[in-house]
């Protein structure tokens, strides 16, 4: 039965279709959406919340290469159904089901097949970056908090003054934003055989989260360890913002987040106005498993015009003694241009390599050519990552960060134990333009490689 969520996910399938397969081929296909309840076409079983159907019955010479090619742009399983009907592929979306039916194991396609159009990065395989905001989030911010989709980034620039009505803007159109991007950064780490191996039996976890805003990074960063960590008795999060009706709007969600978790949840969220480097909040805990702070730089190099443009070193200098031996630090910001200095990804990238090399303790996990050759770089490199999100408002709704993951040494080691080191890396992609640029220092030949992807 077509709704929001479905009309979504046909939008955020088309999309995907017109630059998978180029807008002529994807005119000869169509897409369906379906619940997990509703009858599907075929012999298709439903295995998630939602299942995307593309049907290639006026086109099946191209069924066998775009297997490979939905593949490695979606980051998941994508199932070929060639004998019909309808000869289509399919995948799902959401939550997967605790149970799912079992299907008809998918006839075996063979991958030989070129698309005549197909791009050079098209063999890529690229990490998962697009979600679908969970059932209970989406009727919690859109029927309960009244949130609305109203894209507007010169307004949401700087948000420490945010007003009620533009807390609802923000909470529809920017909070589902930067769960996506949480929740996907960490289901990739924890998907990792090594750090998924170190988190699968913890009982216990801490957040340390400097901006939290509304949380939606927070209930990403959370809804990862839900899927991943079946041990955890006790997640326990500090957060600080300066403004109140933001952290208002944030315990509402983290206190319905804590209703539907299998493990306790002790939050507290403390109002202090972050507006320049010196505000950055003294903490109650000497260690913390994840130390978060997503867009704040950029809104305080941006206040600063030039006082506060040392930011990403000097939260790494305030911050990175107290993380735990398995934790993660993770800052993540937007992609803008401030008027008085270089792009924000310029400015994190240099001085985060710089922090590094001046402390032997830590060491960046991604992006991975970063964690390889940053002991000698200092390019100030424009990187970026798209991530996307669904909810009944929008599909496939995009942002573009930039964003560094660092570890303690010796774990970020590890994790890297089977990187390839001799490869070339996409350090920033641009999918729907065909653009990719790659670190100058990995001049690898052969089939580049996702620079945020560590290998498994």
């Amino acid at each position: 039965m077509p709704d929001r969520m479905t009309d979504g996910l046909v939008a955020h399938a088309g999309q995907v279709c017109a630059t998978v397969l180029g807008p002529e081929a994807a005119a000869t296909v169509s897409i369906s959406a379906h619940s997990a309840g509703d009858d599907l076409p075929g012999h298709i079983s439903a295995t998630h919340e939602y299942m995307i159907v593309v049907d290639f019955s006026q086109a099946p010479a191209l069924l066998p290469a775009a297997l490979q090619r939905f593949s490695s742009f979606l980051g998941k399983a994508v199932v070929a159904q060639e004998d019909g009907p309808p000869a289509c592929l399919y995948w799902g979306e959401g939550d997967p089901l605790a149970d799912p039916p079992v299907a008809p194991a998918p006839a075996s396609v063979p991958l030989t097949v070129a698309l005549a159009a197909a791009s050079p990065y098209a063999s890529v395989e690229w990490m998962k970056s697009d979600t679908v905001l969970p059932n209970w989030l989406d009727a919690l911010l859109f029927d309960s908090l009244g949130a609305r989709h109203e894209p507007d980034w010169q307004r949401y620039e700087q948000n420490l003054d945010l007003n009620e009505d533009e807390i609802k803007v923000y909470l529809g159109t920017y909070f589902p934003r930067s769960y996506a991007e949480a929740f996907c950064i960490l289901d990739a780490l924890l998907e990792n055989d090594v750090y998924g191996a170190i988190w699968k039996h913890k009982t216990e976890a801490s957040i340390l989260d400097v901006g939290t805003g509304t949380g939606g990074n927070l209930v990403g960063i959370l809804t990862a360890l839900a899927k991943h960590c079946p041990d955890l008795t006790q997640v326990t999060v500090h957060g600080y913002d300066g403004n109140t009706l933001a952290l208002d709007a944030a315990r509402n969600v983290l206190e319905s987040f804590a209703s539907r978790a299998s493990f306790e949840l002790h939050v507290a969220l403390t109002e202090q106005r972050i507006a320049f480097l010196d505000d950055l909040p003294a903490v109650p805990r000497y260690s913390y498993d994840f130390i978060t702070t997503f867009k704040m730089g950029g809104e305080i190099i941006s206040r600063g015009g030039g006082m506060a443009d040392d930011f990403y070193h000097r939260f790494l200098a305030t911050y990175s003694g107290l993380l735990s031996d398995s934790g993660l630090m993770i800052l993540l910001d937007v992609t803008t241009k401030p008027e008085h200095t270089d792009f924000l990804p310029q400015l994190m990238n240099e001085q985060v390599s710089r922090f590094v090399r001046e402390h032997a303790g830590i060491a960046t996990l991604m992006p991975v050519p970063c964690h390889l050759y940053e002991s000698h770089c200092s390019e100030p490199c424009f990187t970026q990552q798209e991530f996307s999100v669904t909810h009944r408002l929008t599909g496939n709704d995009k942002s573009r960060v930039a964003y560094r993951v660092l570890a303690p040494t010796a774990c970020a080691h590890a994790l890297h134990e089977s990187t390839d080191k001799g490869a070339e890396y996409v350090i920033c992609a641009k999918p729907a333009n065909d653009t990719f640029n790659t670190c100058t220092h990995s001049p690898g030949s052969g089939t580049p490689l996702d620079g945020y992807r560590i290998s498994t």
